[in-house]
C-alpha cells in the first residue's frame, strides 16, 4: 500500500494541532473479521497518540441490518459536531 493513503501512517504522523481538528467515529461488526483486525490496529494507534475518537463493537457484519440498527447514534455523533 502506497504509504500516503494508509491510514495507520497518516495517524502516526498526524501534527499535534491536528489531533482534535476531526471527530473520529469508528463503528464494526464483530464478524467483520478483516475490517475487525484493522480498526483494532486503527483505533490503538489513535490511542497512542491521543487522537479522541469513538469505537463501537457491536453485533453483526457489514450489512444494512447493520447500519440501519447503527444509524441513530452515529447520526447523533455527526449531529454533535454541528453543536454551537
Amino acid at each position: 500500500m502506497d504509504k500516503k493513503n494508509d491510514i495507520i501512517d497518516m495517524i502516526e504522523n498526524m501534527p499535534e494541532n491536528q489531533k482534535e481538528s476531526v471527530r473520529w467515529y469508528i463503528d464494526r461488526g464483530d464478524d467483520d473479521i478483516g475490517a475487525s483486525q484493522y480498526s483494532a490496529l486503527v483505533h490503538t494507534a489513535m490511542y497512542k497518540k491521543g487522537i479522541p475518537h469513538k469505537l463501537r463493537i457491536r453485533d453483526g457484519k457489514h450489512n444494512w441490518d447493520y447500519w440501519r440498527s447503527a444509524l441513530p447514534e452515529v447520526l447523533d455523533f455527526v449531529s454533535d459536531s454541528f453543536d454551537g
